[in-house]
């Protein structure tokens, strides 16, 4: 199969499952920063694309936000927000 079959059916699947599929229906805030969902729209807006899924690593203090972004150009992005800092990695 080649990339671009793949990546066509990949993006198929990914847009008949919905939007934000993996989202938390619980979007607490972590104690010092963002929401889940203010870290979406973060990433949404500075890589464009489409999140597919996004979850809630960690307890306490070490929380981080792992969310996953379909780009236009079909690339899957598994980024990492500190919800504290609003960084990026």
């Amino acid at each position: 199969m080649s990339y671009h079959t793949y990546a066509g059916c990949l993006l198929t699947l990914l847009l008949a499952v919905g939007p934000c599929a993996g989202v938390a229906a619980n979007d607490r805030p972590s104690r010092s920063g963002m929401s889940m969902d203010q870290a979406v729209a973060m990433v949404e807006s500075r890589y464009g694309g489409r999140v597919v899924k996004a979850e809630r690593k960690g307890e306490g203090e070490r929380v981080t936000y792992r969310i996953r972004v379909l780009t236009e150009d079909g690339r899957v992005l598994d980024l990492r927000v500190d919800p504290a800092s609003g960084r990026i990695r």
